[in-house]
């Protein structure tokens, strides 16, 4: 399943699978009849499953990086910040 597709939730970061269309174009309006689906198992908010800006990395996926990054010849590194 790719990335953007997988969600986890705030709470007991279980993961999911989500279909999504990406950004929404919405007009302004009223939105207080906006759900945010939230985890059938714990109730926590679902997020993407990607690391945000002042989040840390999981500490499994931070280790497979820096394990990959002592094996590399270089790196190239990318940012939207």
């Amino acid at each position: 399943m790719p990335v953007l597709e997988r969600t986890r939730t705030t709470k007991c970061r279980n993961q999911t699978s989500s279909r999504t269309e990406g950004d929404a174009d919405l007009d302004a309006g009223n939105f207080s009849d906006l759900v945010v689906p939230d985890c059938p198992d714990c109730g926590g908010v679902l997020k993407p499953d990607v690391v945000l800006f002042g989040e840390s990395a999981p500490r499994g996926r931070l280790g497979l990086a820096l394990s990959a990054l002592d094996r590399a010849d270089a790196m190239l590194a990318v940012s939207s910040s």
